[in-house]
């Protein structure tokens, strides 16, 4: 499903990403951490098509990343650190939009948002700046993309919320979905696979054993 090879990323004199290969089959699931958090989320930001590389190819669902921008976009979603402005729609109707922009039902801009924890029709200009963040996440989810790119996806939400998301979360990647997770937290039974990013390379890669839906969601993830 992606395949990252070389890939750089430098911004004036300080380089990013330098010379990453990683490839995760559909289906998969990576968790990204490490030290390195301006690399982590350069990296998210690139696969999202947000930037370009310095150099290296991403190739998403066998369409190039930096060529063929507008047909990646079809198939990623990422909810980063950067906040839903603040507007005058609710939340189940931003949602809402979402969903069907992506050819989703509405149905499932309700399940995102019950997911996260927000009130479906609290009006977004009054969200709290902590609650714009979950409605990003839940944007995500609403959409429906083949791959989900998900930067601290857990910052903000509580521990029923957490295990909530972490139950889709794993529903969605044995129904296909490619799931890459940036943070620090332990994701034990979220991904089948972890690596390690420090000074722009990725330093160490691990496997971990298959997700199991009987474990119980508070061991999806823990601090």
């Amino acid at each position: 499903m992606i395949t990252i090879t070389g890939l750089t990323m430098t911004f004036e004199h300080r380089t990013a990403l330098a010379g990453v290969d990683l490839s995760i089959e559909r289906g998969g699931g990576v968790a990204v951490s490490g030290p390195d958090r301006e690399g982590r989320t350069t990296l998210m930001q690139l696969l999202a098509t947000l930037i370009r590389p310095t150099s290296g190819t991403i190739v998403i669902g066998g369409l190039d990343a930096v060529t063929e921008v507008y047909r990646v976009r079809r198939l990623v979603a990422y909810a980063g650190p950067t906040r839903i402005l603040p507007n005058r729609l609710r939340v189940d109707e931003y949602l809402r939009f979402v969903a069907g922009a992506r050819h989703q039902p509405s149905a499932t801009a309700d399940i995102a948002a019950d997911l996260v924890g927000l009130n479906r029709s609290a009006p977004i200009e009054a969200l709290a700046d902590e609650a714009r963040g979950q409605l990003t996440l839940a944007a995500a989810i609403a959409s429906g993309a083949a791959v989900l790119l998900l930067d601290r996806p857990f910052d903000g939400l509580d521990t029923v919320s957490r295990d909530r998301v972490c139950e889709w979360l794993v529903a969605a990647r044995q129904n296909g979905t490619t799931l890459i997770v940036s943070d620090n937290a332990h994701v034990a039974g979220l991904c089948d696979r972890s690596v390690t990013l420090c000074d722009g390379c990725i330093v160490e890669s691990a496997a971990h054993a298959p997700s199991d839906q009987t474990v119980p969601p508070r061991e999806l993830v823990g601090a």
